[in-house]
């Protein structure tokens, strides 16, 4: 994975970080300046969010990601 794809990866993950949300069966990859998301994401459990407002957010916030050319977006709400 070349460098500058590794450094975006990790500014990807921090983005699911900052959020409530279990992404920790989210597979997330960055190739050619283009992210690829895909996996379960699911709410934390004290913390009632709606998913698939979430995944549009994070979407929107990854696109932002200076160096982002594209996301391919494959999360899929699970639920507790």
């Amino acid at each position: 994975m070349p460098i500058k794809d590794n450094m975006l990866r990790r500014l990807v993950r921090r983005e699911f970080i900052r959020r409530h949300v279990d992404s920790s069966l989210v597979e997330v990859q960055v190739v050619a300046s283009v992210a690829y998301l895909a996996g379960p994401l699911r709410p934390i459990r004290e913390d009632p969010v709606d998913l698939k407002e979430e995944i549009q957010t994070l979407e929107q916030l990854i696109r932002a990601i200076p160096g982002i050319r594209d996301v391919v977006n494959e999360l899929e709400v699970e639920k507790w």
